[in-house]
């Protein structure tokens, strides 16, 4: 590759980097600023979620009451799915510890 090939090869590898990196910052903000409202639905699903869901279905709340967290996959599949967001970012991480990608000198 000539040089200034390379350096707009480089370029552009770096501009996609520095905006996946900011937009990765961003969305681990607000999975961070989320993880109570998930631990909270986690013990919702163990403990008073039945409950709720047979009320539901017994017709006691009011029609215009939003609630998907009472649908019977919705809140299930939330939750495995964030399963699995965890597992992605363990595997990531570890790949990519091994990497000493600030060691320049």
């Amino acid at each position: 590759m000539a040089q200034i090939e390379r350096v707009r090869h480089m370029e552009e590898a770096y501009d996609n980097a520095l905006a996946a990196v900011k937009r990765m910052q961003e969305a681990l903000d607000a999975y961070e600023a989320s993880l109570d409202g998930i631990e909270e639905l986690q013990d919702y699903i163990a403990g008073s979620w039945q409950r709720d869901y047979e009320d539901d279905e017994a017709g006691k709340f009011p029609a215009d009451l939003k609630r998907g967290v009472l649908s019977q996959d919705g809140l299930y599949d939330m939750l495995a799915e964030n399963e699995e967001v965890i597992a992605r970012i363990r595997t990531i991480a570890e790949e990519f510890a091994g990497k000493n990608v600030m060691n320049l000198y």
